[in-house]
């Protein structure tokens, strides 16, 4: 499985469908603020994001989000998370990663990243 992080804002890649890539996002503990979909890409991409592995949960501590993105029919789309915090939803995100995948109908190719 491919990963990607957020060493930077934007992304391109191409993956086929039913190929997954790993999108891995950091944050702090205690803070208040997690990552969340905004965009998910649907129906090009389905993004799983119910997967945030427990680490040291001490207040201002790293801690990473991962998210799983799978191909599920051919096309190009755009997949957006957003760091803020749940309960305040009308407030613009501290961060934003934003990922262009486009999907394609044969088997899994190369890719680009940057």
């Amino acid at each position: 499985m491919r990963e990607i992080d957020d060493s930077t804002d934007f992304h391109e890649t191409e993956i086929g469908i039913g190929e997954e890539i790993s999108i891995t996002l950091h944050g702090a503990s205690g803070s208040g603020y997690g990552w969340a979909v905004r965009s998910s890409g649907a129906p090009i991409v389905a993004v799983d994001a119910s997967s945030a592995p427990p680490g040291e949960r001490k207040p201002g501590s790293p801690r990473r989000w991962v998210f799983r993105c799978r191909g599920e029919q051919a096309g190009t789309t755009t997949v957006e998370l957003v760091y803020r915090r749940a309960w305040d939803s009308e407030a613009p995100p501290r961060k934003t990663f934003t990922l262009r995948v486009t999907v394609l109908g044969g088997g899994a190719p190369g890719h680009t990243a940057t």
